[in-house]
């Protein structure tokens, strides 16, 4: 049996290009965002509600985050695939818009993650000093 990879076949896989832009992959992406944004949001909406209702619970805990973690995560995977999509449709060929969208939705998420992160942390902050100062009052 012969295991030898020809070089032509080779090229062909990492220059291969789908024959139509793939409208479907863009699609589903978009429909992931949505949806998992949606629910991101919601999500996010009623733990800071909590919250605020019951500021000496802790913020952030890992029931929390989890909860707000999972629509987070289909957010980022529908951007990826959207994004992946977007590549192949303006010719990128197939392997390198997947390598690409690999490589840069996780650091794209874990900022936006940051991000959210820090500015719900000052929400919960000012609302803390804000309770604060009316008790003092």
């Amino acid at each position: 049996m012969n295991t030898f990879v020809d070089p032509n076949q080779l090229e062909s896989f990492f220059n291969a290009r789908p024959s139509e832009p793939p409208y479907f992959l863009f699609a589903a992406g978009l429909f992931i965002c949505l949806t998992s944004g949606l629910a991101f949001a919601a999500s996010v909406r009623a733990e800071m509600g909590r919250w605020y209702k019951n500021p000496n619970m802790e913020y952030g805990s890992r029931w929390m985050r989890l909860q707000v973690a999972f629509p987070f995560a289909g957010l980022v995977l529908g951007l990826g695939i959207g994004f992946a999509a977007a590549l192949m449709s303006i010719g990128v060929s197939t392997v390198f818009a997947w390598a690409i969208a690999l490589l840069l939705t996780p650091v794209v998420g874990g900022l936006i993650w940051s991000r959210i992160g820090k500015q719900m942390g000052q929400e919960a902050l000012d609302f803390y000093i804000d309770q604060q100062m009316h008790q003092q009052s």
